[in-house]
């Protein structure tokens, strides 16, 4: 005969009676004595797995009854509550204010305060606290007269006025750049060549080319566009096309003109017998294409 203790190693419950009501509640987790009844908890979704603490194989043939209960949070104080819901409450009236543009004395929607004479933290009337910082009458009323959202030159809304840096400018930039932050083209002629500045740094060379010529025929007197084409179209193999738009920079006689000088010459002598010879004519033709006299 087996001996009890040898049996009682063999179950999946050991100090739990043989044939005892058994029950996991995660496939890998350790099995724990139900018995008649026992309330188990379950921090996180999952299944109830339940079995009879016995050696061998169960034939799952036994009745239970499960019940099932949520938890339930406990309610916050009473307090805290109120605290939360003043705090969203003045958080909605800022932002409406923004997007109206409407404001009032009593709750200035600005979140820099100052209190010169005692440096005290600030708080409006809906308890919501406001960081507190002493500034001058001239910063102060340049910063009070910040308009809460910015506009277009049409006069469309745009983005809102979030904070307010006050410091050194070169500091303020230079915390702007170590967070990757860049300012925004204001003019929409230079942000669109640096749009297309990006398609050449993508190596999309043809579209490169297509975006550049047309920005030259609204900015036909800017070195930029035709660079970039002639760059465009080295690399494309296409060595008399960007010789030619080489050829216009040099005319310009702008920001590009020498670096361009020295990429013509390189392009035009294996072309021409490795010698300069002719190479005043296409300086002309360029000349004449862009209608610059001389």
């Amino acid at each position: 005969m087996t001996p009890a203790s040898a049996i009682s190693e063999k179950l999946q419950v050991p100090d739990a009676p043989a044939g005892a009501l058994i029950a996991r509640i995660s496939e890998g987790g350790t099995p724990m004595t139900v018995g008649n009844s026992v309330e188990l908890h379950a921090a996180a979704v999952g299944h109830l797995f339940l079995g009879v603490n016995q050696a061998q194989k169960s034939d799952c043939s036994f009745v239970v009854k499960v019940q099932i209960t949520h938890f339930q949070a406990v309610a916050p104080e009473p307090a805290q509550k109120a605290n939360v819901k003043d705090q969203l409450s003045s958080a909605a009236k800022v932002w409406l204010q923004g997007q109206f543009g409407k404001s009032s004395p009593a709750n200035n929607s600005n979140a820099v305060t100052s209190n010169a004479s005692t440096g005290t933290a600030a708080a409006t009337s809906s308890g919501l606290k406001l960081p507190t910082v002493v500034l001058d009458a001239d910063l102060r009323k340049n910063i009070d007269g910040l308009p809460r959202r910015v506009h277009d030159h049409l006069g469309n809304p745009g983005d809102m006025v979030n904070f307010v840096i006050v410091g050194a400018e070169d500091r303020a930039k230079a915390a702007l750049d170590a967070a990757n932050w860049h300012l925004a083209d204001v003019d929409s002629k230079k942000a669109g060549l640096n749009a297309i500045v990006n398609t050449y740094q993508k190596k999309d060379y043809p579209k490169t080319i297509e975006y550049y010529e047309k920005a030259a025929k609204f900015a036909p007197n800017s070195d930029e566009p035709y660079y970039y084409i002639a760059l465009s179209k080295w690399q494309n193999k296409d060595a008399e096309g960007a010789v030619g738009a080489f050829a216009k920079v040099v005319v310009l006689s702008k920001n590009f003109a020498k670096k361009a000088q020295e990429y013509l010459e390189q392009l035009y002598k294996p072309l021409h017998n490795n010698t300069l010879d002719g190479l005043d004519q296409v300086l002309a033709k360029a000349r004449a294409e862009l209608g610059i006299s001389g």
